[in-house]
């Protein structure tokens, strides 16, 4: 290939890198391809002329496992658009069914558990396992890309997320009470929540400007702010030294 039939924009590298992957895809039973563009040679030798060293940077040495067939990436995009008709959820209220109950059940379990803290003999309605599970095969993508909320709805599945760490912490530590590397992990879990809480919650009302609202989420905010702000001081007056591991004091006073 002469330096004039270069891709516009393209430098000699990706020439070279773009040509070894052509070859890759027609002849795939090699253990190691070599290229180099000719102009580059020419240049190099030319500059050696002048200065003692030259660095060739179209040439190149790559193992067979560090190329790919130029078809695998057109594979990719009809395998991904596959996944992503067949798992998105349909509809906006499947969609928004899905985590008002998973937020109200939140909730619950909060509630719950600060009735623990205190003392109370109390069944938890909801089982931590279960939420965990939930969170884990809740939905993933809405069912329409909007660009607007794309950061706030990464924000909100960050929420999910660490109360899901946080579940797994509080596990660990029923099972040994002296973990501490779990404690350490629990608080700063349930802070990474604390943290997100607003803007989990500021999603769903932005959502409301994109699709229809079939849940009172509004409702549901306030009962999320106060048991999740109980649910910290409890935890603050029952684990001892909890400041070693994170300082709650400084997330929703």
């Amino acid at each position: 290939m002469t330096y004039s039939e270069l891709v516009e924009g393209e430098s000699p590298n990706e020439a070279t890198m773009n040509r070894l992957n052509t070859i890759r895809s027609a002849i795939p039973f090699c253990e190691l391809y070599k290229g180099k563009h000719t102009f580059m040679s020419i240049m190099t030798k030319l500059v050696k002329l002048k200065y003692q060293y030259a660095y060739d940077e179209s040439k190149k040495e790559v193992s067979a496992e560090n190329l790919h067939f130029q078809s695998d990436v057109e594979k990719n995009k009809i395998f991904d658009s596959i996944v992503d008709a067949h798992f998105r959820v349909k509809t906006w209220y499947e969609f928004t069914e899905c985590y008002y109950n998973l937020r109200n059940d939140i909730v619950i379990y909060c509630e719950d558990l600060c009735r623990r803290l205190i003392g109370a003999s109390h069944k938890f309605k909801k089982e931590a396992p279960v939420i965990a599970e939930n969170i884990l095969h809740s939905y993933k993508i809405m069912p329409v890309e909007i660009k607007e909320l794309e950061k706030p709805f990464s924000d909100c599945r960050y929420f999910f997320n660490s109360f899901n760490n946080f579940l797994i912490m509080k596990s660990k530590i029923l099972q040994n009470e002296y973990d501490i590397e779990s404690k350490r992990l629990l608080f700063i879990n349930f802070n990474n929540c604390l943290i997100k809480l607003y803007k989990m919650q500021d999603f769903f009302d932005e959502l409301e400007g994109f699709a229809p609202t079939y849940f009172n989420f509004e409702k549901l905010n306030q009962r999320e702010i106060r048991a999740l702000k109980n649910l910290k001081e409890l935890l603050k007056n029952n684990v001892p030294q909890s400041s070693d591991y994170w300082d709650l004091d400084t997330i929703m006073d």
